[in-house]
């Protein structure tokens, strides 16, 4: 039975292997082409040079590849394939072909190439194909390959997760000289170094959209060094051959991103590896599926329409409403905090945490209202509330390509900068209290309006303090880079939020005024301090008047106020 079932196995996973090979079809080096890729089918394609113009004669290696939107697909130099010499796996599969020198005259020989393109998933799926040539001398991109199983790897080994994305690539080499007609190799090991090349981590954001067209239009983006430069952004600062092991990216589900990276030699010769896309879920699989990613659960979309319409009426009248803030504001450091904790400490999913910190900041925010009701401390109160509009300008701040500076991978150089972008406005401002709630009601308040739009949307200004919280909740998000290039729908959010927060300031000074003009504090009296002083002045009344018993007077005493 096992072996039976062992042999059933094989034989489905090697059925598109074994199936016929459809007849070649020839194109040009450096041409892209695109078509769709039938159910458990095999293709060939001729790469030759009969259609091209001589100015391939100096190019020393080829590297082609293969993008495909949705399942992999196996590209290889040889039928069958051999993954151990010139065959990869993969939604972007690229391989490198070198090519041969005459020794006699010491030049390159542009021969043509056989490419097999096998299929062994049970859907139909578009794919587009291409080459990309590369003169003597030029870095070979996965050139120093030591652990993978083919000799020379181009392609981008990317992990994502719901925290983060990891990238990680082989080293290129030095090239070839067609002098000696061998490669110059210098990857390491006893008695040799790595070749002084640098790389440069670029992106190109595709948005929310899943279809095909968008996937494939956006590898096309990314496919040279040229498009790299042009359409994409560049990732922190330039990375070293000797302290380079692997770059980790801020990971959005549902947002899609083509990554791509760019190795230069000292003599500025540029090569591109194989450019990989990412939405930071997967396609396949149910778990962390990208459609569910994108069609948010229901109760998120609930609990960011709450968090809209609290924002909508903070933006305008959170001054008046003071109880009502104190309240909120409790809730949020209660929530931030308990769900921190939460994800240092235990493996709780994460909606668990966050009903548990919801439900933790219900309770958080009654506190602080009965302290306030108690003791009141304004202008501690008041310190609270700055602080929260501190944390969210400086998130906008590290939102920014600032916050992309490699100085920033380091954790104790981002949380002291950030602390101190924190208490920026309360430095300012503090002295005069009722300008910094305003202000922070204001300004806060429309962002939370914000945000509950954005979910309808897919807009990335949620990913402004999600970004911190990820950094704070995971230590090793603190060495992720954040990039997320803003879409129309972003640009247009950030001008309604920049309109909201300023009508919302314009409207609550006025009503303020108002309230001061006509004799009235800039805040709520004290409860409590009402309540006894009343009580107080009820005691002195009634004791002149002489009508308490002497048990009315004990209880009704100061002593016991």
């Amino acid at each position: 039975m096992i072996a039976t079932s062992f042999l059933l196995l094989f034989a489905a996973s090697t059925s598109a292997f074994t199936s016929e090979v459809s007849p070649a079809k020839t194109l040009a080096f450096d041409e892209t082409y695109r078509s769709t890729l039938a159910p458990h089918s095999a293709l060939q394609f001729t790469i030759s040079s009969s259609n091209s113009t001589n100015r391939f004669t100096d190019s020393s290696f080829f590297v082609f590849q293969v993008h495909t939107p949705r399942y992999d697909v196996t590209l290889s130099l040889e039928k069958p394939p051999n993954y151990y010499k010139d065959a990869v796996n993969s939604t972007n599969a690229g391989l490198v072909a070198l090519v041969p020198i005459e020794t006699e005259e010491n030049t390159f020989k542009i021969p043509s190439y056989d490419l097999y393109l096998y299929s062994r998933s049970n859907q139909s799926q578009a794919f587009e194909i291409s080459s990309t040539s590369y003169k003597n001398n030029f870095p070979i991109p996965g050139g120093c390959c030591k652990t993978c199983n083919i000799e020379t790897d181009p392609n981008l080994n990317v992990v994502s997760t719901l925290w983060y994305t990891t990238v990680v690539f082989e080293l290129a080499n030095g090239g070839f000289d067609p002098s000696n007609g061998e490669s110059v190799h210098y990857c390491g090991g006893k008695g040799a170094t790595y070749p002084e090349v640098s790389y440069d981590v670029y992106l190109h954001s595709l948005g929310a959209s899943l279809s095909d067209e968008t996937l494939l239009g956006g590898w096309l983006k990314m496919k040279s060094v040229d498009d790299v430069k042009r359409y994409g952004t560049k990732v922190g600062g330039t990375f070293k051959y000797d302290d380079l092991k692997q770059v980790t990216l801020s990971s959005s589900p549902g947002r899609g991103i083509v990554i791509n990276v760019i190795a230069r030699d000292l003599e500025g010769n540029e090569v591109a590896y194989v450019p990989f896309t990412s939405y930071g879920c997967s396609f396949t699989s149910k778990e962390n599926n990208c459609n569910d990613a994108l069609g948010a659960h229901v109760a998120t979309k609930v609990i960011c329409t709450i968090v809209g319409l609290v924002g909508l009426v903070m933006t305008f009248a959170g001054h008046k409403l003071f109880k009502l803030e104190l309240v909120i504001v409790g809730l949020m450091y209660f929530m931030f905090f308990i769900y921190i904790a939460l994800s240092l400490t235990t493996d709780l999913s994460h909606y668990v945490r966050l009903g548990i910190g919801f439900l933790v900041g219900i309770l958080g925010g009654l506190i602080f209202f009965a302290i306030w009701w108690r003791f009141y401390l304004l202008m501690g109160f008041v310190l609270t509330i700055g602080l929260v509009l501190g944390f969210l300008i400086s998130s906008i701040l590290f939102f920014t390509p600032f916050g992309a500076m490699a100085v920033w991978q380091t954790k104790l150089n981002f949380w002291i900068a950030f602390m101190c972008g924190v208490l920026v406005p309360v430095v300012l401002l503090l002295l005069w209290p009722r300008t910094l709630n305003i202000v922070a009601t204001s300004i806060v308040g429309s962002y939370a309006f914000i945000l509950g739009v954005s979910e309808y949307v897919n807009g990335i200004l949620v990913f402004i303090i999600a970004d911190i919280i990820k950094k704070a909740a995971m230590p090793q998000y603190t060495t992720a880079y954040s990039v997320y290039p803003l879409e129309s729908i972003d640009i247009g959010l950030t001008a309604v939020w920049g309109v909201l927060a300023c009508a919302g300031m314009i409207t609550q000074f006025y009503f303020a005024e108002k309230v001061k003009k006509k004799g009235g504090s800039a805040f709520p009296p004290w409860p409590y301090g009402e309540r006894r002083s009343g009580r107080r002045s009820r005691w002195r009344s009634n004791r002149r008047k002489g009508d308490y018993s002497e048990s009315q007077r004990l209880l009704d005493s100061p002593t016991y106020q």
